[in-house]
């Protein structure tokens, strides 16, 4: 409506319209040239950033494709250049992208959480691991998913750091994950791995986690590692004893194999 109105005050169109006859926009049709030239793309897109805002706008797209503080320094280094901005006289460096995708990714995920509704019936999964962090120490975590029919094929929620691989360590560290969702009433069953940590009758985390909550919840144990064992087992009276160095020859020789036999 803005654009015709704009081309009829160019090209002068005299219509009139009394004290109580509305203008009617959409009754006045544009020639095709003009409904061309109106809906021809720009040639050239000008963005006014601040540089100090470059590094923020860049920080979500960098942590979802896995791009690295220095190469996304490039990048924003890169545009200064190209905007005509003076890099010595900008304060660019690896903290400073650094601290950016830190304050980003808790504003992110601060929204994301507070804008999320849980399905009524939910399965909550966590698995323990010991993962090594930047320092070069290790340290035990829990993995935490959720996972329902409505639409939640599998939600990573936390993975909290816990002081020892107990069920009971993980059981608490679960359900703080809980209460911090909110998940307490919507929580039907549960997903685990058959380790002692897990499903110990007396102190395993499934038991004590059922315990938190006040009430019983429906058992899926995970037999996927059992199986796993079972399989390799049978590989290796096949084919007898191998290392991970030869399955990693193997793996890669098959996609070879694949690509040049497609």
């Amino acid at each position: 409506m803005y654009h015709k109105r704009k081309l009829k005050q160019c090209f002068n169109v005299d219509r009139s319209v009394g004290e109580d006859q509305e203008d009617n926009d959409a009754d006045w049709p544009l020639p095709l040239r003009l409904l061309k030239e109106l809906k021809r793309k720009p040639d050239k897109v000008k963005l006014k950033l601040k540089a100090k805002k470059i590094p923020s706008l860049l920080a979500q797209f960098s942590v979802a494709n896995r791009i690295s503080i220095r190469e996304e320094l490039k990048v924003v280094a890169s545009i200064l250049r190209l905007g005509g901005a003076d890099i010595m006289e900008t304060s660019l460096s690896t903290s400073t992208i650094y601290r950016q995708r830190k304050r980003t990714i808790k504003t992110k995920a601060k929204e994301h959480k507070e804008n999320f509704k849980c399905p009524d019936h939910v399965v909550i999964h966590w698995d323990g691991k010991i993962v090594q962090v930047m320092s070069g120490l290790t340290e035990d975590r829990v993995a935490v998913v959720l996972s329902s029919t409505c639409g939640i094929g599998g939600k990573f929620l936390a993975s909290p750091a816990i002081g020892s691989g107990t069920g009971r360590a993980q059981a608490d560290a679960v359900f703080q994950v809980c209460i911090n969702w909110d998940l307490i009433n919507n929580i039907r069953a549960m997903c685990f791995d058959t380790t002692a940590s897990n499903s110990g009758h007396l102190s395993g985390a499934a038991v004590l986690f059922e315990r938190l909550l006040g009430r019983s919840l429906f058992h899926l144990a995970c037999r996927h590692h059992i199986a796993e064992l079972h399989v390799g087992h049978a590989n290796e009276d096949c084919r007898g004893a191998v290392d991970g160095w030869f399955l990693k020859l193997s793996y890669t020789f098959c996609i070879i194999i694949k690509h040049y036999s497609s």
